[in-house]
C-alpha cells in the first residue's frame, strides 16, 4: 500500500505530465490534442495559473504568441483564461 508521501509523488508527476502535454499540445497548436489532454475540461481552473514555462509565460501567452487563433480562441471562449495575464517580467499575453 503506497503511503501519503508516495500518492503526493504521483500526483505531482501525473500533474506534470499533464501540463507537459498540454504545453506542447499549445505551441503546436493542435487543439484536438490540448482537448485529449485536458480529459473533459475539468481541470481548466487549475490549469489556468499552474502550467507556466521558465519565465511564467501560461497556456494562452504561447498560444498567441505561436499565432494559434483557433487555440487561443478557446482558451478564452471555453475555458475561460485571463486575457491580460502577465508572465514574470510583467509581459502580457498579446505583447
Amino acid at each position: 500500500m503506497m503511503g501519503t508521501r508516495g500518492s503526493s509523488a504521483a500526483q505531482a508527476l501525473a500533474g506534470k505530465q499533464l501540463g507537459d502535454g498540454l504545453m506542447a499540445a499549445v505551441r503546436s497548436g493542435d487543439l484536438p490534442a490540448f482537448k485529449r489532454h485536458m480529459r473533459g475540461e475539468e481541470h481548466a481552473d487549475r490549469l489556468r495559473d499552474s502550467v507556466r514555462d521558465e519565465y511564467g509565460r501560461g497556456l494562452l501567452h504561447h498560444a498567441a504568441q505561436m499565432g494559434h487563433a483557433e487555440l487561443s480562441a478557446h482558451l478564452l471562449d471555453a475555458l475561460g483564461f485571463n486575457a491580460n495575464d502577465q508572465d514574470r517580467r510583467g509581459g502580457w499575453v498579446g505583447g
